[in-house]
């Protein structure tokens, strides 16, 4: 598949007291981003094509006229994936899709 860009995404495992990063390769389609933006800590922010509804709780909130909490409410959302990649998998990514940096 030439429109496959694979990445690698480190995770923290194991327990608070002994935790361990485990690497997976992971890959995304690169027909289906839409908007990347390198964020201050040098990773790049991909925003990919895959927009689909999902029900989020909002928080709990005061209501200043009663002065009681509203417990969070649950409500539908619009989202999008967003990917994550790592200094060295952005190099990578600007060379594989022809993206001048």
């Amino acid at each position: 598949m030439k429109n496959q860009f694979f990445y690698t995404i480190t995770q923290q495992v194991g327990s608070d007291e002994a935790p361990e990063e485990k690497s997976i390769m992971a890959s995304l389609n690169v027909d289906m981003v839409i908007r990347s933006v390198e964020i201050p800590s040098g990773e790049l922010m991909i925003i990919l094509n895959d927009f689909h509804q999902e029900m989020i709780t909002l928080p709990d909130t005061i209501n200043i006229k009663t002065n009681r909490v509203i417990q969070g409410k649950k409500e539908m959302a619009v989202v999008q994936s967003e990917i994550t990649l790592s200094p060295e998998d952005k190099t990578r990514f600007y060379q594989q899709t022809n993206i001048a940096i």
